[in-house]
């Protein structure tokens, strides 16, 4: 008798492992709570049939065949538009890159500057063993770095939480793992050195080519590869179960037995795959952390927006730096497509510490589009939605993560049969992807 495997959430992490689990020609039930899979990988259509992504805006290659061939095996170069590296600028200090994204120190005041790099040469040695990111800055970068750049972007802009709140390399999820400093002939020398390597950044794209590929559709938005994924899983016989939250899961001697759906519906259970966040777990006696109570959130409101005129920068992406800004990153559509269309569509992305009223943030999107340099003020908007994204995302703050890992002990050692996948937020989905693969393969 094949054993019945439940995946629980229907995220690209929910949708790897039931295939993974299918290949092995198991029985398989993936079970989503919102009426889509996909998660952040979804798109929204307009009224315009202009397409645009909710979060994540290009489907990558792991690098791991296995895992490869699962979730890319059906891409069509016809239908695909498939990237090297991703083309993508900063903003900073009021300046929009000419070639690179990364942030550029060398707009700091001149005696910030020449004090920080002072401060960065004596830096000899990187260690892995620090207590926070507060710690990690000063010990990676220098204190004028850390107080003149990191800082005002991390705790004001982004999270509203001091840095010694925050784990090592949050740095790297907010997309500031390595700065550009000195010249482009200097940097290319001290990049041959691991110790600079790991904290400078290349000037342009030409440098530092992945092998690996970043696809994303001609014709429509990322959704797109979603539904290729839903018709794979179908095809496969994987039971897909969508809109529906567990209302109960019942276990005998460390077991889970069965889950209970909220419509009543009772599914056998053999082992059951935990894909989200442990707190979700609807379990009577619950562990009670600090966390449950007050999870400290940042708040992503989605501006889509088509225009008469072309996007002035020839970019994929641009990040925003600047903590001035509410703006964090817009999406180019046109330049990722590279074709004509009727209007020019973008995603601009606006980052709070607090909840805002959506319809009061569109002026600012529009306005700061403009300071940008991405539109001009004679640009006629022909096409809009507003997103926001979700009820919150969690910051994954020292606090936060010490409790999640706290429930995923406690809920490990009460079920034998249930996987809680140990995701890190702060590290990309293809890394957490392999680590599962891994995990998966070591342990089922």
């Amino acid at each position: 008798m094949k054993k019945n495997i439940i995946v629980i959430g229907g995220g690209i992490l929910g949708i790897f492992c039931a295939l993974y689990f299918k290949k092995k020609n198991k029985n398989v039930t993936l079970i989503e709570q919102n009426n889509k899979i996909g998660g952040l990988f979804n798109s929204i259509e307009s009224k315009n049939r202009i397409f645009y992504d909710h979060g994540c805006h290009f489907a990558r290659e792991t690098g791991v065949k296995k895992i490869d061939r699962l979730l890319f095996n059906f891409i069509d170069e016809r239908e695909w538009r498939i990237l090297g590296n991703l083309k993508y600028r900063g903003f900073y200090k009021s300046k929009l890159s000419k070639s690179f994204g990364a942030l550029d120190a060398r707009l700091l005041k001149k005696k910030d500057y020449l004090r920080s790099i002072k401060e960065f040469l004596r830096i000899k040695k990187l260690k892995n063993n620090y207590k926070n990111l507060s710690t990690q800055l000063v010990n990676t970068f220098g204190n004028t770095i850390t107080e003149k750049i990191f800082k005002p972007i991390i705790e004001d802009k982004i999270t509203g939480i001091k840095l010694d709140k925050l784990p090592k390399n949050f740095h790297k999820w907010a997309g500031m793992g390595r700065l550009i400093m000195f010249s482009e002939n200097l940097t290319n020398e001290l990049k041959k050195r691991d110790v600079f390597d790991q904290r400078i950044a290349y000037h342009n794209t030409e440098h530092g080519q992945s092998k690996l590929r970043n696809f994303y559709p001609k014709n429509k938005g990322m959704g797109y590869w979603i539904n290729l994924l839903e018709k794979k899983l179908i095809k496969l016989n994987v039971n897909i179960i969508k809109g529906h939250k567990i209302r109960k899961i019942v276990d005998k001697n460390n077991k889970i037995n069965h889950v209970v759906l909220e419509n009543g519906k009772k599914i056998e259970c053999s082992k059951l795959i935990w894909t989200v966040h442990p707190g979700l777990l609807p379990i009577k006696k619950k562990i009670t952390t600090k966390e449950n109570k007050d999870m400290k959130k940042i708040y992503l409101y989605l501006f889509h927006f088509a225009f008469n005129k072309k996007l002035i920068p020839d970019a994929h992406f641009i990040q925003c730096y600047d903590p001035k800004f509410k703006t964090y990153r817009v999406t180019l559509y046109p330049n990722i497509r590279n074709k004509k269309d009727k209007y020019y569509n973008l995603t601009s992305e606006l980052i709070f510490s607090k909840k805002k009223n959506i319809s009061k943030l569109k002026k600012i999107a529009i306005k700061e589009l403009i300071k940008i340099g991405i539109i001009k003020k004679n640009y006629k908007l022909k096409d809009s939605i507003l997103q926001e994204l979700g009820k919150g995302i969690p910051v994954p703050s020292i606090e936060n993560l010490k409790n999640i890992n706290k429930l995923n002990t406690k809920y490990r050692k009460r079920f034998k049969n249930m996987v809680l996948l140990n995701l890190d937020p702060l590290i990309s989905t293809g890394q957490n992807l392999i680590n599962t693969f891994n995990f998966l393969n070591k342990n089922d």
